[in-house]
């Protein structure tokens, strides 16, 4: 899965007409500041320190689109642009600014933001070529347009002048709606803003300080022990299903969910209970016309034989990957697994292994690339999503024939064929919304199903028809009937694999939803809502860090993915800090600004100033990765551990806490087993996430439990109000400790 990531950020409110009613007033020419001080956030009132902007004339739009005035800023990083129009917004279908057009109207550079699909792009002329180039600006829209562009995208040439063209959704491209003269832009001795003051932490585009108020209680988590004066309830109480990745229908109608994380797969009783019916670790699973049901983990390379009340029995192997893989089985109970390498020598290779009487798996094929599911029909046809067309497989030969394409990319697992040849195919297992679409050998396809919040990853048939799909970023179960009705069996919470937290200068708390892709944000009444999709997959465990400003910082790491630390700011724009860095796990702030990063695989921890300048505070550790930054600089981190495999041989947690002073002294403080996350408390002791366990660590190095019942704590953190949050990954819930009056 690819991370949202680059400068360009939307911000497109289309909740009805919007007009400027006057233009900004002018000011005096120039600034007194060194700095541009504009954020690009779709509103015009930061440009009013700036002269006013040079008007348009009114009523000349072809369209509903009128634009009435354009203000340009030109300085030693950037051209700004602002544009002001009357005229209903959702109306724009696209705007493109144009600079130092030649007579003929082609213009140097365009840039273009086409609202309808949410893109912005920017084109250079290259020997009378346009090149596009990308992540070079930000446009924001809501009620002005406002471009940043960075000079870096004009190669070496100064641009001059923009001009203006608005098309809107009645007469297309071929007759814009309103079109401008060319403005000369207006040159200034100034420099952009630095990245981290770009975005305002309460500015109206702010993903954060929007929370209402706090909810009056919370169910007391029983199963938590903590001392005596402190209650444990849950902030985010357990879902039903901890990563859902695949569904599978037994003959006799049972709906079964693997559910990796949480260790096991699940039966869906007719009232919505859900029931343990085997314990073990698949992330696929099919059965056959007999009933016999056949699991798939995918990190581990193991094909299990599973049988209800029982424990699952490893059958054959294939090598181990970080990357989804899937699994088909035939009604004669043949085996087909999808296995694609994203690490080691064959990385982006896939191979369609079949897996017969014998137990041994046998390649099939390996003409397809990034398979990411299978099923076959009652008469033994194999069909197999390959980036996004529909094959078939002879499961004899190999023999690949391509039969029809599709118009989005597949989940995975997402596949299941009918008797009459329809196949039906999800979307969206990683994104904030998705469905589900009836396809036709013909390429026909028609959406049954859609869904906001997160879309389906693996999917199943009932007998009637009716298609039961997974939402493996939220944790839901869902049940679209043949008339296209939806039904939720397990209702999400929002959380999946939850591993890190951190809270917001606003009280909104982060988590990073390992198995989910992506990092959420939980107001204080505990609603869990998506915020930004990040490379989280373990190991090593991702961590995430504010500032008191609002900006934060997160790693990207993930074997087979490059790994990245990055920079976001409140509005949810980004910039990676390192791309160098091996396998980047603990993050942290410390009160100047420095970003502190333990990067894994180096066995060092780098301090990054906003400057950009960086500095090894130490290095020479066994695997470092949880970080915490105390006020006197002192850098808390836990390190060693070990990983499995060949693929995951770095640990997902640690066994020590070390203390690095700021001469750069290095202390064992304690040994603790399962070492997770770390935050500083209150009362200035070290709280540690590790097993079942949450650990506290006084200044000596004195170790013990703080609070004890968790099924695998995994992420720790403290509130303004030094209330205790503890994520519990395989309990798919947070903790709040809270102590009592």
């Amino acid at each position: 899965m690819a991370p949202k990531r680059g400068m360009v950020q939307w911000i497109l409110r289309l909740s009805g007409s919007l007009m400027i009613l006057g233009i900004v007033a002018a000011a005096a020419l120039g600034s007194p500041a060194a700095a541009t001080d504009i954020v690009i956030d779709g509103y015009p009132a930061d440009w009013q320190a700036y002269a006013g902007p040079e008007s348009d004339p009114n009523g000349d739009a072809l369209g509903t689109i009128d634009v009435t005035g354009v203000a340009t800023r030109l300085n030693k990083d950037s051209v700004y642009v602002l544009v002001l129009f009357q005229g209903a917004l959702s109306e724009i279908e696209q705007i493109d600014f144009d600079f130092n057009a030649d007579a003929f109207g082609v213009p140097l550079v365009r840039a273009s933001a086409r609202f309808s699909r949410h893109e912005f792009h920017v084109t250079r002329q290259c020997d009378g070529v346009p090149v596009e180039l990308p992540d070079v600006g930000q446009f924001a829209s809501i009620e002005a347009a406002e471009l940043r562009l960075a000079l870096s995208v004009f190669d070496g040439a100064v641009p001059t002048t923009v001009s203006i063209r608005l098309v809107d959704k009645k007469h297309g491209k071929e007759s814009p709606a309103d079109t401008t003269r060319a403005y000369e832009l207006s040159m200034v001795d100034e420099s952009d803003l630095p990245f981290q003051t770009q975005a305002h932490l309460t500015a109206p585009d702010s993903l954060f300080c929007h929370c209402d108020s706090a909810r009056p209680a919370f169910a007391e988590a029983s199963s938590i022990q903590v001392p005596t004066g402190y209650r444990a309830e849950y902030f985010i109480a357990p879902s039903g299903l901890n990563t859902p990745s695949d569904v599978a229908v037994l003959p006799d109608g049972r709906i079964l969910v693997a559910t990796s994380r949480g260790g096991e797969v699940q039966e869906v009783l007719p009232d919505g209970r859900l029931e343990t019916f085997a314990e073990g670790y698949v992330y696929a699973i099919d059965c056959d016309r007999a009933g016999n049901l056949y699991g798939y983990n995918f990190p581990s390379g193991e094909i299990f034989s599973i049988e209800k009340d029982r424990p699952m029995r490893c059958i054959a192997r294939v090598p181990d990957t970080a990357c989804e893989s899937t699994i088909a089985v035939a009604p004669d109970g043949t085996l087909y697994i999808g296995h694609n390498a994203c690490s080691g020598d064959a990385s982006g290779q896939s191979t369609l292994f079949r897996i017969s009487g014998e137990r041994k798996a046998v390649p099939l094929t390996t003409a397809l690339q990034g398979i990411a599911a299978l099923d076959v029909d009652s008469g033994g046809t194999l069909y197999a999503l390959s980036a996004q067309r529909v094959y078939t497989v002879d499961p004899t030969t190999g023999a690949v024939v391509h039969e029809a394409d599709l118009p989005f990319a597949p989940s995975f697992h997402g596949l299941a064929v009918c008797e009459d040849g329809t196949l039906y195919v999800s979307y969206g297992d990683f994104s904030d919304q998705g469905g589900i679409y009836k396809v036709g050998l013909d390429g026909t396809a028609i959406e049954i199903a859609h869904f906001i919040g997160n879309g389906i990853e693996g999917i199943a048939l009932t007998g009637d028809g009716t298609v039961v799909g997974a939402q493996r970023s939220t944790g839901g179960l869902q049940q679209v009937g043949s008339d296209g009705f939806i039904t939720t069996l397990i209702e999400p919470n929002g959380l999946v694999s939850p591993h890190a937290l951190a809270f917001s200068p606003c009280g909104e708390l982060v988590t990073v939803n390992d198995e989910g892709g992506r990092l959420t944000i939980a107001c204080p009444d505990g609603e869990n809502l998506p915020l930004i999709p990040v490379i989280s997959f373990q190991p090593p465990q991702t961590h995430v860090a504010f500032s008191p400003e609002g900006w934060f910082v997160c790693g990207e790491s993930a074997p087979g993915f490059p790994s990245l630390l990055n920079l976001y700011l409140p509005n949810g724009e980004s910039k990676t800090l390192a791309t160098d860095l091996d396998n980047v796990s603990g993050v942290a702030i410390g009160a100047d600004g420095a970003v502190f990063a333990s990067a894994t695989g180096d066995g060092a921890i780098v301090c990054i100033q906003q400057d950009g300048t960086r500095e090894v505070i130490a290095d020479g550790l066994e695997t470092p990765q949880a970080l915490a930054v105390a006020s006197d600089g002192t850098v808390y981190a836990i390190t060693g551990g070990a990983g499995f495999g060949e693929v995951f041989s770095i640990p997902c947690f640690g066994n020590h806490v070390i203390a690095i002073a700021p001469n750069g002294s290095v202390r064992q403080l304690a040994r603790v087993d399962g070492a997770a996350a770390l935050a500083l408390g209150p009362d200035g002791r070290v709280y540690v996430a590790a097993g079942d366990s949450v650990m506290v660590i006084d200044a000596w190095g004195a170790a013990w439990p703080f609070a004890q019942g968790f099924q695998a704590a995994r992420g720790v953190a403290f509130d303004a109000d030094g209330n205790l949050y503890v994520a519990d990954d395989d309990g798919n819930a947070i903790v709040r400790i809270v102590k009592q009056p």
